[in-house]
């Protein structure tokens, strides 16, 4: 989900008008990077040290997806929380704060930034799928040797 609502402000970033718009959009692309660290991956890591122990050794590549695109938001992290926390999310009281925030935005960084995380998150989002593709045989070859309780 936060692979598709990057890509939707994302398209916008090469169809705008002046540098403000592009910060705009901007703006809300690096809420959405800070909210992955705080939001999603800390809720998947407790969902897929479970399926860790189903898929075995094709859980090493999502793993190591997962690290590169949390060390890469880590990297970033005050500069995308200042974003969120000052002029995005959560509008500080101070318009000056705002706009200095705002105007510290750089055209050039933010978009290496937000094709680092795309890519990141892409290559996370490719490795869960070849997992959750095994699950299935997994389940089924669980169920066949599992025995009914007794009473």
């Amino acid at each position: 989900m936060l692979e598709a609502d990057v890509l939707v402000p994302y398209k916008y970033l090469f169809q705008k008008q002046d540098d403000w718009e592009y910060r705009f959009f901007v703006r809300r692309i690096y809420t959405l990077i800070h909210e992955t660290k705080n939001g999603v991956l800390s809720l998947s890591g407790h969902i897929m040290n479970i399926i860790e122990s189903l898929v075995g050794d094709k859980f090493i590549h999502y793993k190591e997806a997962l690290k590169e695109l949390n060390k890469s938001i880590n990297e970033n992290d005050a500069c995308l929380k200042e974003v969120r926390n000052v002029c995005e999310a959560h509008k500080d009281k101070s318009i000056n704060k705002q706009i200095t925030a705002i105007k510290k935005i750089s055209i050039k960084d933010s978009l290496k930034l937000i094709q680092d995380y795309y890519n990141k998150m892409s290559n996370v989002n490719k490795n869960l799928f070849i997992i959750l593709n095994e699950l299935p045989q997994i389940t089924y070859n669980l169920s066949c040797h599992l025995q009914p309780l007794q009473k």
